[in-house]
């Protein structure tokens, strides 16, 4: 199944992002929100080799919900798979802050 979630902080940057895979494809698409060092808030199929971020190819990139993109916030999470970050408590690309939050939009099956 796959989500669309709105990422937005309080600095007023947004961006939306998928995570999982829909029925037709979740062997060989699914996705999660991933920080990269360049490009910020980055969906990254994670079916596929995902040691380089698809936008730059830069190897410094990390899933949300590790202890350097994200606060231990157990409740609410995004989930997908062996990936999990919390809804709140997330580093915002642009500001720097753990202010991010991810807010559900649809889900599709």
């Amino acid at each position: 199944m796959a989500n669309f979630y709105e990422a937005s902080c309080k600095c007023g940057y947004e961006r939306s992002v998928r995570t999982g895979g829909t029925r037709e494809t979740f062997q060989t698409e699914s996705y999660f929100p991933f920080y990269c060092k360049q490009c910020g808030l980055i969906n990254v199929n994670f079916m596929q080799p995902h040691d380089l971020c698809p936008t730059c190819k830069s190897a410094d990139i990390k899933p949300y919900g590790g202890p350097t993109t994200s606060l231990d916030n157990e409740f609410n999470t995004v989930t997908s798979y062996k990936y999990k970050a919390p809804n709140e408590g997330n580093l915002c690309p642009q500001c720097g802050e753990f202010t991010l939050k991810f807010e559900l939009q649809m889900v599709i099956g």
